[in-house]
């Protein structure tokens, strides 16, 4: 892996813009990180230090950290992190660079940058100044929660040299918004929350269902603990893929659930996962994933499968009823649904929040698209046009990373 480490300077602002991708510099960063994301109001557990040095620590080689330094303070006034990747372009035939939030290759449902609330202006100045030195063709942040910090980041990318857009992101024939959040704001007590969160007619179905199945003993809801962990990791992959097997691909199934497992496994080792089971006798037929982020007291919904062929016409609503009933134990204020406006959500007292999507497209020479971070990806590529005769691709491919490092930028 190709490990540097700089810093460059912001004309007029006094701050140093440094990027790093190894390790090292990412173990040495933890109390720096923190204690930005201390200050920071619009911190998550999705872009703790904990979180990200895990995700990285999977995926090596590719992301990087983009750090704003105030050295008049002796602080940092914002974090970036990105993942890179290669790109080959059909339409130009050309190799990118990609520039994505770092998270979205770890399927985490938030994403953005850290900021000191006191420093944006500067910080996120020189952030763009900062990208628009480095090498790339799209620059694309996905769900992140303010808005407002990617609107000035954008506004500093203004001229012919860019595209700016600010994508709808809506699947099931455009008619679920992946953008939105259906979110329930918690009282004290769960009982409260019945009486005055929800409607009565769902009140009532809860409480007879919960009566009929749950207490009745036909069905039981367990939490996933260390012990249960690894049989529950298999149930919820197992369910999950015999619900949604006919709409996908085995391929993109399978990668899906490698990437789950992981988001899994970084949630149980920072103790963060709020997983429910829910069983008739010894058959799993139902099970959640929901992570815990204290930072926002919240519990945000990551994933939810259940058996089609039980007939208990209720499972999603015991196990989200237990689920919202433990988020009001631990002290949340609220308990997010996860990304997506399906109706079955606002039966549950949700409103919406929004999240934000920002792309920008760089126009312009072809050098400026392509980064030294992406020539062993691009060599790869070039080997397999070889090797399926596709030769115009390769040969271009193969200029392309000749001019890239005959014409590497000092570090």
């Amino acid at each position: 892996m190709n490990i540097h480490k700089y810093g460059q300077s912001d004309a007029g602002s006094g701050v140093i813009v440094e990027t790093f991708e190894d390790l090292q510099t990412m173990r040495a960063m933890r109390k720096t990180w923190q204690t930005l994301a201390d200050v920071d109001p619009e911190a998550n557990i999705f872009l703790s230090w904990e979180w990200m040095y895990r995700l990285f620590s999977e995926d090596p080689g590719t992301w990087c950290v983009f750090l704003v330094r105030d050295p008049a303070l002796g602080e940092v006034s914002a974090i970036l992190p990105l993942r890179h990747r290669f790109h080959w372009s059909k339409s130009k035939q050309l190799c990118q660079t990609r520039f994505e939030a770092a998270g979205r290759q770890g399927l985490s449902p938030l994403t953005g940058l850290l900021c000191h609330p006191a420093r944006e202006e500067t910080a996120l100045r020189a952030l763009a100044q900062h990208i628009k030195r480095e090498r790339w063709g799209r620059l694309t942040l996905r769900f992140e929660s303010t808005g407002r910090r990617l609107q000035a980041l954008a506004g500093h990318f203004g001229g012919q040299g860019y595209r700016i857009s600010w994508p709808d992101y809506k699947t099931s024939n455009q008619q679920v918004d992946q953008l939105r959040v259906p979110t329930v704001s918690l009282p004290a007590t769960f009982e409260a929350y019945l009486e005055n969160s929800i409607s009565k007619s769902t009140r009532s179905k809860l409480r007879r269902f919960q009566k009929k199945y749950l207490e009745a003993g036909a069905y039981r809801l367990e939490q996933t603990s260390a012990a249960s962990f690894e049989t529950n990791i298999h149930i919820f992959k197992t369910i999950w893929r015999s619900r949604w097997e006919d709409t996908m691909s085995s391929r993109r199934m399978d990668s899906y659930l490698d990437r789950l497992e992981q988001f899994l496994r970084r949630c149980q080792s920072m103790d963060v996962l709020f997983m429910p089971v829910l069983w008739r006798g010894d058959r799993a037929v139902g099970s959640l994933v929901r992570v815990v982020d204290m930072s926002r007291r919240s519990m945000f919904g990551m994933a939810a499968a259940r058996r089609l062929d039980d007939e208990m016409p209720a499972i999603g609503l015991l196990l989200n009823a237990a689920a919202i009933k433990e988020a009001i134990r631990r002290g949340l204020s609220t308990y997010e649904f996860g990304h997506g406006t399906h109706g079955y959500k606002y039966q549950y007292g949700a409103a919406d929040q929004e999240l934000h999507y920002l792309k920008i497209e760089r126009r312009g020479a072809v050098i400026d698209a392509f980064s030294p971070r992406s020539i062993g990806d691009a060599a790869s590529f070039a080997r397999s046009c070889l090797a399926d005769g596709q030769i115009s691709s390769a040969v271009r491919a193969l200029k392309q990373i000749e001019g890239t490092s005959s014409n590497l930028r000092p570090s």
